[in-house]
């Protein structure tokens, strides 16, 4: 583990050492959960670090430099992106990347975004409808002629590193290429943490700090009030996944969907598995995970009992059928019949744990106290 964090921070740690001798000492504030990223501040400018921009990548620095200024910078520094900020014109990818600017008061900086019909914002439909917000086409290949019309000061990207995303006209066009990699996190907590990356880019450091502690700390109070209560109660087994083609998909025992089902109280049926990612299981092992499961999370594509049945008819015997405890996020929409949960359920993980630990623990459940989740109807 030692050698792990040596290897993502000694580099960084060096390149530091190297500012300090031109600059007055840097001021950063430790992570509390997240893992692949890092901010330092000196005095005229910061150091943003991806530690992990997708699996299998480099590190990526940026030089975050306030607007209209020219700090002289160490010639280490040089080779890395320029970022003036506060950022005013954004092309985000990735509906995870809207949240946290809404949060912070800047979702009027974002100008693009890919297939903008799926947002789920009542924010930015406005700014969809005043035209202040384009529409650059499908996310896997983005319309480079849109994007380039709309002078964007940098691109906020995800990437899974096997999307084989072309980045090199913007390259050559000046334009940052920032990496979010929030979904990589393992910890729940870890992935709003990123609240700061997106602070520190638009100038609402303090903000994104505040609202990150507030979140954390409703977290962690939910989590001491089920600890408690497990004192008396059994962890409910809590199976989560859907079948697709001919595989299951289920989280991986590391990952960030599994942290939460315990901390909610759940036994999760892969909580000793190694993964953080998602994994593919076979037809047969899953179903005796589930058969054996008291709650099943987000069935996949079925939506109903009905559904389940004709596919499963095994899930019949299940403890979870005959207690009606099938949860799934896809049936939680907002007026115009999107789902909720995957834009806005990475900056608040409180309301999740909140969502599961009355699944598991409630015995009456009123679906208009979820927020993320509703039950599948017969």
């Amino acid at each position: 583990m030692f050698k792990s964090v040596l290897r993502f921070t000694l580099p960084f740690i060096l390149l530091l050492t190297g500012c300090a001798q031109h600059q007055t000492p840097p001021v950063s504030t430790s992570n509390r959960y997240a893992r692949f990223f890092s901010i330092k501040h000196f005095e005229n400018f910061s150091l943003l670090r991806i530690i992990r921009p997708y699996p299998g990548a480099k590190p990526q620095t940026y030089v975050l430099i306030p607007r209209n200024h020219q700090p002289s910078l160490p010639d280490s520094l040089k080779k890395y992106p320029i970022v003036p900020v506060p950022l005013k014109r954004i092309v985000a990818t990735s509906v995870t990347h809207l949240e946290p600017l809404e949060m912070l008061g800047a979702g009027e900086s974002v100008v693009g975004f890919p297939q903008t019909h799926y947002i789920v914002s009542n924010f930015y439909q406005r700014q969809i409808q005043k035209g202040k917000l384009v529409d650059i086409g499908n996310e896997l290949m983005p319309d480079p002629e849109t994007i380039l019309a709309l002078h964007p000061e940098a691109l906020l990207v995800f990437s899974t590193g096997n999307d084989h995303k072309d980045f090199s006209l913007y390259h050559k066009a000046g334009i940052p290429i920032i990496y979010i990699a929030e979904w990589l996190e393992t910890h729940p907590l870890g992935r709003t943490e990123w609240l700061r990356v997106f602070g520190a880019l638009t100038g609402k450091q303090n903000l994104a700090d505040s609202a990150f502690e507030r979140i954390r700390s409703h977290y962690e109070h939910l989590h001491d009030s089920i600890t408690l209560l497990l004192q008396n109660r059994k962890r409910p087994k809590v199976f989560r996944g859907g079948m697709f083609a001919d595989k299951w998909y289920m989280a991986g025992g590391q990952s960030w969907a599994a942290k939460l089902i315990y901390d909610a109280g759940g036994d999760y049926v892969l909580g000793n598995n190694n993964e953080t990612g998602s994994i593919a299981i076979n037809f047969e092992n899953a179903l005796q995970y589930l058969v054996s499961a008291d709650i099943w999370l987000d069935p996949g594509s079925w939506t109903s009992r009905h559904q389940i049945l004709q596919a499963l008819p095994q899930a019949k015997q299940a403890p979870f059928w005959i207690n009606h405890k099938i949860f799934s996020v896809n049936l939680k929409t907002n007026e115009r019949g999107q789902i909720i949960f995957f834009e806005r359920s990475p900056m608040h993980p409180d309301w999740v744990l909140a969502d599961l630990s009355h699944i598991f623990f409630s015995d009456t459940i009123h679906p208009e106290h979820l927020y993320f989740y509703a039950p599948l109807p017969d």
